[in-house]
């Protein structure tokens, strides 16, 4: 205990005065300095049309860009097709596979309007590529033998 009688001595040593003040007249000039700041400013320059109205426009004007933006993206992503015509062998093909919706005339004249198909055509198309291809991998000249069976 001896320890808290020495401290207890030394505090009453040091007395009552407080270190810390304040400046001569503070608290005489304090109301005046608060209505100071109370009073209103000096007038703000006044509002005119022309920065209100560009606030407005710069807002339009971006909505109008996220809305262009957004149509040409989307367009990006899904392109859009044209429609092809419809010719008479598709109309057969469509006639085939939905036979049930249309009547006999309407058949019998996309029937008539076809263009014939020659299959002779195909197959003796596919025999030449063939012929060229093994001619060409034989080396064989084929100038040759065109001359030679004319």
């Amino acid at each position: 205990m001896s320890e808290f009688e020495n401290i207890g001595r030394s505090l009453n040593n040091v007395g009552n005065s407080n270190p810390f003040g304040t400046p001569k007249g503070y608290f005489e000039a304090l109301p005046a300095r608060v209505q100071e700041y109370c009073q209103p400013q000096a007038q703000k320059e006044p509002v005119r049309l022309l920065n209100v109205l560009k606030a407005q426009v710069a807002l339009v004007v971006g909505f109008c860009f996220l809305a262009v933006m957004s149509y040409w993206g989307y367009y990006i992503v899904n392109p859009s097709f044209s429609t092809p015509e419809v010719t008479s062998t598709d109309y057969v093909d469509i006639v085939s596979k939905h036979v049930t919706e249309y009547d006999e005339a309407q058949l019998v004249e996309a029937v008539e309007a076809m263009e014939p198909i020659n299959v002779y055509d195909s197959i003796k198309k596919d025999v030449s590529d063939e012929m060229i291809q093994y001619l060409l991998e034989e080396n064989v000249d084929y100038v040759s033998l065109m001359e030679q069976y004319k």
